[in-house]
């Protein structure tokens, strides 16, 4: 089940990436809505993809929380703003207060950016137009413990009376077209994820009038010291600049891109042709082989790979005195931190996780 969730981003790159450049050539066409639509459409199975896998990781006992010390404040701001386009373009008022002094506090920040995501995402797609949504961070007292809370509310359609016993269920679907559900996985998340943290979400809704999600999480988590923490490092020490390269005779750096699928090596080529003298390798095995003779500027390689990985090349890229100066770049579906620390062990020198932008490569 996770594996075929994880090929599935594969494809999406390859549905993504020619959308997105088709996209910027075509921003005064007649078309662009179209692109648009698509564009957005492909996001959201993206998206459903990523919650299968949260939900696997989460039923399978993986999912471990990792608290580190953040501004709730700023984090959540950052998140809201990040919907403040889709509010203009939909028509919605999307606001954000926070009642609170700079609240700095233990939170795992991939599991909250989850939680508030979700929330938003939902009440920005009941909500019609000249609606609106906002974030409320606030703080209360439960048991003589402070608890942060947070409400993500909405004057969109409402969920009825008899549906809200089952909002947070896995797979729930209601028959009522106004339900605040898609697959019946995102809201199941965020009650698992609340929990996670020690904390709860409640719902209150009114069909016509609108619907509250209120998340409460304890204010004062501890910090992990576990392994995870240090994969929250995002630099790694430079490498030696490899100014020395064998195409230097076409005036252009060399990079390697090594992925055993067809069409995403034959897409990467002719985005990157532009730019850089490009050399394919259909696997670990095949990049070995090339790699002296070609002694690229950058290699980047998918991870998960028939035969050698990424994982075992980089390694073998790093451990070899001729080729251990190439700085590595890892595409990888997996996101999770014990995979991402497995790289950067292996001596990988960035990340980019599937689906990536073109420009951010």
């Amino acid at each position: 089940f996770t594996n075929i969730s994880h090929e599935l981003r594969t494809p999406l790159t390859l549905i993504l990436l020619p959308l997105e450049s088709i996209m910027k050539d075509m921003k005064e066409s007649a078309l662009y809505p179209k692109l648009e639509t698509m564009h957005h459409n492909a996001r959201e199975l993206l998206s459903l993809v990523n919650h299968l896998l949260d939900f696997r990781k989460l039923e399978m006992g993986g999912e471990k929380l990792n608290p580190v010390m953040g501004n709730m404040a700023e984090f959540a701001a950052d998140i809201v703003s990040s919907f403040q386009d889709a509010a203009q373009k939909k028509g919605v008022n999307l606001t954000f207060e926070c009642g609170i002094p700079g609240p700095v506090m233990a939170f795992d920040k991939s599991q909250m950016s989850k939680i508030m995501n979700n929330l938003l995402s939902n009440a920005m797609k009941f909500t019609p137009a000249g609606g609106y949504v906002s974030m409320e961070l606030s703080q209360v007292s439960e048991d003589g413990r402070d608890m942060l809370r947070i409400d993500v509310s909405d004057t969109g359609t409402g969920i009825p009376r008899s549906d809200l016993a089952h909002i947070f269920d896995r797979f729930y679907q209601s028959d009522n077209a106004s339900m605040y559900t898609g697959s019946g996985i995102g809201l199941s998340l965020v009650k698992q994820y609340a929990e996670m943290h020690g904390g709860r979400v409640d719902v209150s809704s009114e069909v016509g009038k609108g619907t509250v999600f209120s998340v409460r999480i304890p204010m004062d988590l501890k910090v992990s010291d576990g392994p995870e923490s240090s994969s929250a490092r995002t630099d790694v020490p430079s490498r030696d600049n490899a100014a020395e390269s064998s195409a230097a005779g076409s005036g252009m750096p060399v990079v390697m891109i090594v992925d055993d699928n067809r069409d995403f090596l034959s897409y990467m080529v002719s985005e990157l042709s532009g730019h850089f003298n490009v050399v394919p390798a259909s696997g670990g095995e095949s990049c070995l082989e090339k790699l002296h003779k070609v002694q690229p500027d950058v290699l980047v390689s998918d991870v998960m790979m028939p035969g050698m990985d990424g994982f075992e090349l980089t390694r073998r890229v790093k451990t070899d005195i001729e080729t251990s100066h190439i700085p590595v770049i890892l595409l990888t579906a997996r996101t999770s931190d014990d995979i991402r620390l497995e790289g950067y062990e292996t001596g990988a020198d960035a990340y980019l996780t599937k689906p990536f932008q073109m420009d951010i490569l």
